[in-house]
């Protein structure tokens, strides 16, 4: 269902904000004892794209900020009894960047299909800024990705990534 949200066919996203919630909450449940067990077994856990997701993107399809806040509120209840990270990091990408890769990407592999947030360039630019936001206000790990206007090569970015893990003393 998510596919099918992403490619528009459940109408537009501004209508469906609390079904997408739903949505992309029930699919982290469905996985939250495979995430349980990885984290019983090893002693580093990755996930790409997990809670602040629905929050910052979500969150972008309100205008109002109360109403993004309750918004905000309403999906950490939600999303209450999943495996709680130790550290959430942001991987700072600004948003000409974002879009020179989603060309990129498109070119590599013309089947690959832009989904509505991705069409959305206004949404996409909210989507950020409430990541920035929410990174400030929650203490997330903000890792600059890009010098200049290039992207920093993978492993200078795990390289910071590592770095900001070790100072927070989270490794």
């Amino acid at each position: 269902m998510i596919a099918e949200y992403l490619s528009g066919a459940l109408g537009k996203k501004e209508d469906r904000i609390h079904e997408a919630v739903v949505l992309y909450a029930l699919d982290r449940y469905c996985n939250a004892e495979k995430i349980r067990m990885a984290l019983a077994e090893y002693d580093c856990v990755i996930l790409d794209r997990y809670t602040p997701a629905n929050l910052a993107f979500q969150g972008a399809l309100v205008s109002d900020e109360k109403e993004k806040r309750a918004l905000w509120k309403w999906i950490d209840l939600i999303e209450k009894n999943l495996p709680r990270p130790d550290a959430i990091i942001f991987l700072d990408v600004p948003r000409n960047v974002t879009r020179a890769l989603y060309a990129a990407r498109k070119q590599k592999n013309p089947l690959t299909k832009i989904d509505i947030h991705e069409l959305d360039t206004e949404f996409e630019s909210r989507v950020y800024e409430n990541y920035l936001q929410l990174a400030r206000e929650r203490n997330w790990l903000v890792i600059k990705t890009v010098e200049g206007d290039q992207l920093l090569p993978p492993k200078a970015i795990h390289e910071r990534v590592w770095d900001a893990l070790k100072a927070k003393a989270i490794l």
